[in-house]
């Protein structure tokens, strides 16, 4: 009789532990506990498959990490799981735990009673499940010697597509908004946050319809190009979106649903933006060019903090110079020259690297890009820049 009842807490054990993971997993969630050197960069490649999705952690933990570019041992992060990486996640549906195997021996037939029993009935054999069809990201099979191994190939946005939409851009016209905040539900505090309900100053009459989306921006400063000043456009700061709820023939409601920004009660608003960002297989390596073109970063996003990695800045490079989403970039300085002993003119010392850029959100003549890693910490307009790799576009895959 013990040895029943311990079986079966061993079984209802082993369904429990089942049950919470599933649980967990379907929340789309995992949680990573940082070692000592790990950074959200490297941890994002680790559990979502791509360096460039750590926004996606960041987001996820802002209770805990007040600064991306700090995190500590020991802090335990969520991971929220992508699609390509809940691909990845155990099935713990068809799991078997050896607890869960009922290993009481069946009674022999000689002690059965006698009992006569009805003819079964003829039982049908279940109709054999489609085989599914195979996905894009999964290689053929390996045979090795104990069986039979299906390696996957994950397929990954080669940035992740938050930060290309949050980064901004530089625009050298003046964006006219297609409507405005005007006030919120909240009645006291200046500031809004995702679910707040806000007022907007454009209805049906402006081509709005329930479940519109729009995007909250801001017009920044004047940019100038650091080496010829030539006026280059505004920066165009990307707040927030919100979606419409309810629509009148000329204002209506909307909520907040994303923030990047501090949302204020008074906004500029225009239609959201899509953006289509190259899908990559992850571990094909990317094309290296003959490092051209050469240009500048010409602006920060924030230029009160320290251009470190992570951080956003725009260059003098975009879609006319042939650029695109996830191109990489070197950033390098000119150490000046030193005099030549032998006599005659002084000789140019060996350039110094001191950092890589990756291109977010290309415009015609210019782009942003985020910083993916840096030896200074006063990386700044007007540190020059060339072309290091590009995204072949026999590996992009439409998402």
């Amino acid at each position: 009789m013990s040895q029943k009842r311990f079986g079966f807490f061993l079984i209802a054990a082993a369904a429990l532990a089942c049950f919470g993971y599933a649980a967990w997993a379907q929340e789309g969630k995992t949680t990573h506990t940082v070692l000592l050197d790990e950074t959200l960069h490297g941890i994002a490649e680790q559990e979502l498959g791509n360096p460039a999705s750590w926004p996606i952690i960041y987001n996820a933990n802002k209770d805990k990490i007040k600064d991306p570019h700090w995190i500590y041992p020991g802090q335990e992060l969520i991971i929220p799981l992508t699609p390509e990486a809940m691909a990845t996640a155990p099935d713990t549906s068809k799991i078997i735990t050896p607890a869960a195997v009922d290993t009481t021996p069946a009674p022999a037939q000689a002690q059965a009673a006698p009992e006569p029993e009805p003819a079964p009935e003829p039982e049908l054999e279940p109709e054999p499940e489609p085989e599914p069809e195979p996905e894009p990201q999964t290689a053929g099979p390996v045979k090795i010697s104990s069986g039979q191994v299906v390696v996957r190939k994950l397929i990954v946005p080669v940035v992740s597509e938050e930060l290309v939409f949050s980064s901004g851009y530089i625009t050298a016209e003046e964006e006219k908004p297609l409507a405005y905040i005007n006030g919120a539900d909240k009645p006291i505090s200046d500031y809004l946050m995702p679910n707040d309900i806000v007022y907007i100053t454009a209805g049906s009459d402006n081509g709005l319809n329930p479940g519109d989306t729009l995007t909250i921006y801001r017009m920044g400063e004047e940019v100038f190009h650091p080496q010829s000043k030539n006026k280059l456009g505004k920066i165009v700061t990307i707040v927030g979106l919100v979606r419409m709820t309810e629509v009148g023939p000329q204002s209506g409601q909307a909520r907040i649903i994303r923030s990047m920004e501090a949302v204020t009660r008074k906004e500029t608003l225009k239609r959201y933006e899509k953006f289509s960002v190259p899908k990559i297989t992850m571990g094909d390596p990317m094309l290296a060019v003959a490092k051209t073109p050469e240009g500048f970063i010409v602006a920060a996003k924030s230029p009160i903090e320290a251009a470190t990695a992570y951080r956003v800045v725009y260059l003098d490079r975009g879609l006319d110079d042939g650029i695109g989403i996830g191109d990489v970039f070197e950033i390098y300085r000119r150490q000046g020259k030193i005099s030549n002993p032998a006599g005659g003119e002084k000789v140019e010392k060996l350039e110094t690297v001191i950092g890589t850029i990756q291109v977010l959100n290309p415009r015609q003549t210019t782009c942003s890009a985020y910083i993916t890693n840096s030896i200074i910490e006063d990386i700044k307009p007007g540190d020059r820049i060339r072309l290091i790799k590009k995204v072949p576009l026999q590996q992009q895959l439409k998402p």
